[in-house]
């Protein structure tokens, strides 16, 4: 059997409760049993926004992921994987490369490559509609910063909350926090720091030991010399700077010595490599039609010291004969964006691809869970009923008192789940309109940027083959239609390009286009 790993959230606001998590281990469980996969670990993040990827589990999960610990992410839907689009596609991509893919337990993603368009599509409603609940929320979040309260996420170490979800020092680990800031600002080295906290047997507020990450975000926190800073995304509402709200555990004059220090040893740190910083965006995509190896990232430094970058087929790389030129990154790169982008000037195919996604959403709404909850609960208020009139009748018994308290507690719970899946089931649904409308914002992104580029190669291409005199590219959607479109920055010139739209039956089980099976770019 095959490894997984589930990975479960909910954000923070009065109706997101632990019972969330419950239905969705359960459901994701469900579905590692009818694939036959064995479930090693369950990653959870409590009370944190899907809008970050500053996740504590989430982070975990995908350090564990790059050690080949499993195959599979388990994930109740897109928006419990992220909220952020440009978030979910970078990771997703890195799990790729991991050979690590996500599966959701309450959502069919389309097998093959068309399933790519519509799980970007779901991220990016996902986003859309997280944003108008974030505003719903913010209000609250607002007032509740006025009187210096604490907003969900991670509690700083060495901060408890009182009865009113205020700030009070935990004496024991403030102690701890007042050490670091100490023997940092003496000019002592973070990780020294760290391996004698570690060797001591003290750990971070989550219970691991303590690394690189942990002592910034001790050392940045202005809350530890009692200042509380809040600064809502509402644009209605001003910012919030209280030094009198937060019982401060360090000076002013240590916590400033701190930052002195880190601003210095920012400065000090070696620059990268040129190499570090270039994104290769057709990593794995991008093939030889001539020899079929794979083009990889490749650079050469010029005589005047100026590094350039380009795709280099492995074969000529590794010398197995391959006489293919290497292609400048940039050209390439761009070449695929500009044609992309021109493909969906195309109406008609945009209207079909439209039509599809509404036609999916519709599929995966699922009122199954709401059914079995709504069940339960009307069971659970019967047998309550029951043991009432027993206890009427003078009926009484420690047994009873327990069985009471636990249908109670369920009761809470259904209730609980039933609101929840009420609300998935009327949340707004996908109309062919915003198909249209998120597809046509790719035509308007700045390719100028790597983020930008990314993001239409990530969604939509899903091979190129390189030929001599032609460019094929296989997208995530299959359709016949050849159209011209104009390509200016090939060669410089504005030479007509000609693209095929290639049938998948004309791609292997690896999703490479078989070479000469259909054209595509044609100068």
């Amino acid at each position: 059997m095959e490894t997984a790993v589930t990975y479960n959230r909910f954000s923070p606001g009065p109706d997101q409760r632990e019972e969330s998590i419950t239905g969705q281990l359960r459901e994701n469980h469900r579905l590692a049993k009818q694939k036959n996969l064995t479930v090693i670990h369950d990653y959870i993040d409590r009370c944190i926004s899907g809008k970050t990827d500053n996740r504590p589990q989430f982070l975990q999960m995908l350090k564990d992921a790059e050690k080949g610990l499993f195959k599979y992410i388990i994930c109740y839907q897109t928006n419990r994987f992220a909220r952020n689009t440009y978030d979910a596609v970078v990771h997703k991509h890195k799990l790729k490369k991991f050979g690590v893919k996500v599966i959701y337990s309450k959502m069919s993603i389309p097998q093959g490559p068309e399933g790519v368009i519509f799980e970007r599509f779901m991220e990016a409603f996902d986003e859309y509609y997280s944003e108008e609940l974030k505003q719903k929320v913010l209000r609250g979040q607002y007032d509740n910063a006025l009187q210096g309260k604490f907003l969900g996420g991670r509690l700083p170490y060495g901060y408890k909350l009182d009865e009113n979800n205020k700030y009070i020092i935990d004496e024991e680990r403030s102690v701890i926090v007042r050490e670091i800031f100490t023997r940092y600002a003496a000019g002592e080295k973070a990780r020294d720091i760290c391996n004698d906290l570690n060797k001591r047997g003290i750990r971070t507020s989550t219970g691991g030991e303590f690394g690189k990450n942990s002592l910034p975000c001790i050392l940045h926190n202005p809350k530890y010399m009692g200042v509380y800073d809040f600064e809502s995304k509402d644009p209605d509402l001003e910012a919030i700077h209280s030094e009198d709200t937060v019982p401060a555990i360090v000076t002013k004059e240590i916590f400033e010595r701190a930052q002195k220090r880190m601003e210095s040893n920012r400065h000090k740190k070696s620059k990268k490599k040129p190499d570090d910083d270039v994104i290769f965006l057709l990593s794995g995509k991008a093939f030889d039609g001539n020899c079929g190896g794979a083009l990889i990232g490749d650079s050469g430094t010029s005589r005047n010291g100026v590094t350039h970058y380009y795709y280099t087929c492995t074969n000529k790389k590794h010398k197995k004969g391959c006489k293919t030129k290497s292609v400048k990154k940039d050209w390439l790169e761009n070449a695929i964006v500009e044609a992309t982008r021109a493909i969906l000037d195309n109406r008609n195919l945009t209207e079909k691809i439209g039509q599809w996604i509404v036609q999916l959403q519709e599929k995966n709404i699922d009122d199954s869970m709401l059914k079995v909850a709504q069940s339960e609960l009307k069971n659970t208020q019967k047998s309550i009923k029951n043991i009432m009139n027993a206890i009427e009748q003078g009926i009484i018994t420690d047994t009873t008192r327990e069985r009471l308290l636990e249908l109670e507690v369920r009761q809470a719970q259904l209730e609980s789940e039933i609101k929840l899946e009420t609300h998935k089931i009327h949340a707004p649904k996908v109309a062919k309109e915003q198909v249209i409308f998120w597809l046509e914002q790719f035509k308007n992104g700045d390719s100028r940027t790597d983020d930008y580029k990314k993001y239409i190669i990530e969604t939509l291409v899903n091979a190129v083959v390189l030929h001599q005199d032609v460019i094929t590219i296989a997208y995530n959607y299959a359709d016949n239609e050849i159209v011209d479109l104009p390509i200016s920055i090939l060669k410089g010139s504005s030479d007509s390009v000609r693209i095929s739209l290639l049938n998948w039956a004309a791609v292997d089980s690896n999703h490479r286009p078989h070479p000469y099976q259909g054209c595509a770019l044609t100068t």
